[in-house]
């Protein structure tokens, strides 16, 4: 039983390295939840066991089972009573995910996810629907360099991610993109 956790946690930890873009601090964080998380059992409809870590809500369970039904998850029951995605578990609860296929995830759900494998698999999609958009706001905000004839500088780079109350430049091109 010890091996199959141990191979479980360093499959997690491949799919994050796996990951085109790591982030130190999703990797660390990802080590942080599996190493010092206690764990709970749930149960799905058909009586196989689940074990997460403490804490874990519907949508990590979706996000368990398939990054697809994690993706296209829209509300859950436990113990047969319909409950939002947000819903924390105790152990020896019934789960069951509900899904729709006009259903995309969204970037909030990342403030409910408790386990790293649900996590990783939501950047991934959230990362994959984005770039369209990145891109866009990259060429956008390239232009209106050129059109201004603006040098970029971290002086520069610095006062437009505070001027726009962003992060990262990605987050800046994300915004551009989305108009």
């Amino acid at each position: 039983e010890e091996e199959s956790e141990l191979t479980v946690w360093l499959r997690t930890i491949k799919d994050i390295l796996d990951d085109p873009n790591p982030n130190a601090i999703d990797f660390l964080d990802t080590l942080k939840l599996n190493l010092f998380a206690s764990e709970i059992v749930v149960f799905t409809p058909k009586g196989e066991l689940l074990t997460l870590a403490a804490g874990a809500t519907v949508l990590d369970v979706a996000y368990t089972l398939h990054s697809e039904i994690g993706n296209r998850c829209i509300a859950g029951k436990v113990n047969h009573k319909l409950v939002p995605l947000s819903q924390k578990l105790n152990s020896g609860d019934q789960v069951e995910v509900l899904t729709s296929q006009s259903q995309t995830p969204k970037a909030e759900w990342m403030n409910f996810l408790a386990t790293a494998k649900a996590k990783t698999r939501l950047r991934k999609e959230l990362r994959r629907v984005q770039q369209p958009f990145i891109e866009e706001g990259k060429k956008i905000f390239d232009k209106f360099l050129a059109d201004n004839n603006i040098t970029l500088n971290n002086d520069v780079i610095t006062k437009i991610l505070g001027r726009y109350q962003v992060q990262t430049r990605e987050e800046l091109f994300l915004k551009l993109g989305n108009g």
